[in-house]
């Protein structure tokens, strides 16, 4: 479970690089955000549910730095299309 763990805070911390790069106007690519979110969730789910109940701060995290990310990028990409 502790891989999990890592793997969670790793994505979190490349979520945020790529929001704060986004907010600085920056173009950035995660050509592999979706399947690695979807892979890690998928292993979360398939935890043993006491577990997957201690991932659940750390999944709270990745989507409220999932949700700053879309922020940030229909912020810039409002900018562009102003500009």
């Amino acid at each position: 479970m502790n891989d999990i763990r890592l793997q969670l805070e790793k994505l979190i911390e490349t979520i945020e690089l790529a929001s704060t790069k986004v907010s600085e106007g920056y173009v950035i690519e995660l050509p592999t955000l979706q399947a690695e979110v979807e892979a890690l969730c998928a292993r979360v789910i398939k935890a043993e549910p006491h577990d997957a109940r201690s991932m659940q701060p750390l999944m709270a995290d990745l989507i409220s730095r999932l949700d700053e990310l879309a922020e940030h990028l229909e912020d810039f990409k409002s900018k562009k299309q102003e500009g």
